[in-house]
């Protein structure tokens, strides 16, 4: 996709979202070493995606999970493994809700490894690291792309492909009705989801749906003089995490795992303090 970047409207949008989210994952997800991620406070969204392409999650007992991407008009986060993560019929609750999993139902729905006290998360992954990097190194890689291989016969690349370009839909979607890659009433539907007895609003209040100042309301016929000129991709919306990462060795930075060769073992672990998505 060289140039497809600098590309106006969806064009550009789905080069860079294609590599700089569901690509990335992928990579994540691929790494022929084992992969450790430690998940402590709230992951939201793009926060997901920073967990789920690891092999295993140590979360703390203060770990949520969420994916209210609904909000703004979109099926869900790029990396859509939902119900690979949790099921078929808890991913739908969790996107048409956008309410949280807590790390105890994430544990019992498979999501998670272990859930441990806050202060035992470092403790508790770094044994769990050391632990693993005891074992051979190609029989970890062997183990890891056996795993893998069942998740793609199982067709989850085609199923994520699939969602990615649903994802891409509702950014168009949202571009023609709101002049924005996103709907802008998803802000005050967030906000409605984190305050008890709070309606979340059906409908965007947004000034390009309303019309011009003072009417209240516009039309279909109105709708093309509102819409902007697309942003840049990497300009629309920004995901944004607040991770301390903690290494317990370097990572292998192959594109996939297939079969490598031989070489040191190394477990790389990352705590995520609170991962969220901003959108602009």
């Amino acid at each position: 996709m060289e140039g497809a970047f600098d590309a106006d409207g969806v064009e550009g949008r789905h080069a860079f979202e294609c590599e700089a989210y569901l690509g990335l994952c992928r990579r994540w997800r691929d790494l022929p070493k084992p992969t450790i991620a430690a998940a402590q406070g709230r992951s939201i969204a793009g926060g997901l995606m920073l967990l789920w392409p690891m092999d295993l999650i140590v979360a703390a007992e203060s770990a949520t999970f969420s994916d209210p991407v609904a909000a703004f008009g979109l099926n869900g986060m790029e990396y859509f493994t939902h119900a690979w993560e949790v099921g078929a019929r808890k991913a739908k609750e969790m996107l048409f809700t956008g309410q949280p999993i807590t790390a105890s139902d994430a544990h019992r729905l498979g999501m998670v490894n272990h859930v441990v006290s806050d202060d035992r998360l470092t403790e508790f992954t770094l044994d769990l690291a050391r632990r693993i990097a005891v074992m051979p190194a190609y029989a970890l890689r062997l183990a890891k792309a056996g795993v893998n291989g069942s998740l793609a016969a199982q067709g989850q690349d085609v199923a994520t492909d699939s969602a990615f370009a649903l994802h891409i839909a509702g950014h168009a979607n949202a571009l023609a009705r709101h002049g924005d890659i996103i709907d802008p009433a998803g802000i005050e539907r967030i906000r409605a989801l984190s305050e008890p007895g709070r309606r979340p609003s059906a409908r965007t209040t947004h000034p390009r749906e309303r019309g011009t100042e003072g009417d209240g309301a516009g039309t279909a016929q109105d709708a093309p003089a509102r819409r902007q000129t697309p942003r840049r991709p990497g300009r629309g919306h920004r995901a944004s995490a607040e991770w301390v990462s903690r290494p317990v060795s370097t990572s292998c930075t192959r594109p996939s795992c297939g079969v490598p060769g031989s070489g040191p073992p190394a477990v790389s672990a990352s705590s995520p303090s609170m991962s969220t998505r901003s959108w602009r």
